[in-house]
């Protein structure tokens, strides 16, 4: 996304895809409460 390094861009949108996920899930046990 932007990222001038291919591979390291790959690996931080990796991470950065899997921190979303995890708060994306946590708000929503939390809406759901």
């Amino acid at each position: 996304m932007g990222y001038p390094k291919k591979h390291r861009g790959r690996r931080k949108i990796g991470s950065k895809r899997r921190k979303m996920m995890r708060k994306r899930r946590k708000k929503q046990k939390i809406r759901k409460k």
